[in-house]
């Protein structure tokens, strides 16, 4: 869903429901079963807040949200039911007109604004590698420049 409230402001929203389910239970672990697929939710959202504003600059404000789901634990040859969680991403950007034909964008951002991570994440040589299902990367600071021609 996507709405546009003047020149310059729009949001988007987005909410996902995706069931993926095997047809038999599979035995993940020596009496543990699941009909589930391994870290993927079944709920998943978006909501974004786009400024852009050729004469000032483009900025942009998104919270993506990943509900709960099963994940595969070898350390304790269990399936954990994860939380759910929330990653906060900001950004601005501003194009510049070097000629006719050449435009230069630079753009800054924070991704995973509040360094959200999953809270049983474990750690050490004994750690179970597989065990890993929260947001994709850490905080991370954006800096880059594109020239279209």
């Amino acid at each position: 869903m996507a709405y546009r409230f003047d020149e310059h402001w729009s949001a988007n929203a987005g909410l996902a429901y995706s069931q993926s389910r095997y047809d038999e239970e599979q035995e993940i672990f020596p009496g543990v079963f699941s009909d589930r697929y391994n870290k993927v939710p079944d709920w998943s959202g978006l909501l974004q807040v786009v400024y852009d504003n050729d004469d000032l600059f483009d900025a942009y404000f998104a919270i993506k949200w990943t509900g709960e789901m099963e994940v595969a634990r070898e350390s304790t040859a269990t399936v954990e039911e994860s939380a759910d969680f929330f990653v906060v991403d900001l950004g601005i950007s501003k194009t510049f007109a070097l000629n006719d034909s050449i435009d230069l964008t630079l753009r800054a951002g924070i991704e995973n604004l509040f360094d959200d991570y999953q809270e049983d994440y474990e750690a050490g040589i004994d750690r179970d590698p597989g065990y890993i299902y929260g947001p994709r990367y850490p905080r991370t600071f954006i800096l880059g420049a594109r020239i279209d021609f």
